[in-house]
């Protein structure tokens, strides 16, 4: 009984460690595995009295979630470009059903002055809330966020 059980120990050690992800994969590795069903899309902007991030789409065309779908696995690993060269910061939400409920990915997506976008998946406490947002406020979400991690990705085609 020793020996097996021994066995078992050994072997949920090696698949747990296995399993465990390095955190350079695509930024849709950890989606949970039901068919996306909806993306919330959030702006920060200087020119509301709004709360920030705010809410500016909600998407729910079921080939336009296809299409998100596929492009947020189409990045490539890239550095993140400097705070002054980003003309918008976006929070964006993807929610896939399950049986009792609805789980949520969530990921900052950045344009900058040459028309670039930069994704990244982050954990809701990453998305800084803030009352108003001007261009000084740019560094400390990127800094919430994390400078490692960020992937070029082409112009989202769900924003239509």
């Amino acid at each position: 009984m020793g020996r097996h059980s021994a066995f078992w120990v050994v072997l949920v050690i090696v698949l747990t460690a296995c399993s465990a992800g390095s955190g350079e994969g695509k930024p849709a590795d950890s989606a949970p595995g039901g068919k996306l069903s909806l993306i919330n899309m959030s702006l920060y902007r200087s020119d509301s009295a709004k709360a920030q991030p705010e809410l500016i789409l909600v998407q729910s065309d079921p080939d336009k979630l296809a299409a998100a779908g596929k492009w947020i696995r189409s990045g490539e690993s890239r550095a993140l470009p400097p705070a002054e060269s980003i003309s918008k910061i976006y929070g964006l939400q993807f929610q896939y059903p399950t049986k009792t409920s609805t789980e949520s990915v969530d990921y900052i997506l950045l344009t900058d002055d040459q028309s670039s976008y930069y994704l990244k998946q982050v954990e809701p406490r990453q998305i800084a809330d803030l009352d108003s947002f001007d261009s000084e406020d740019k560094e400390s979400i990127l800094e919430k966020a994390g400078k490692e991690g960020w992937f070029s990705v082409s112009s989202p085609e769900f924003f239509n």
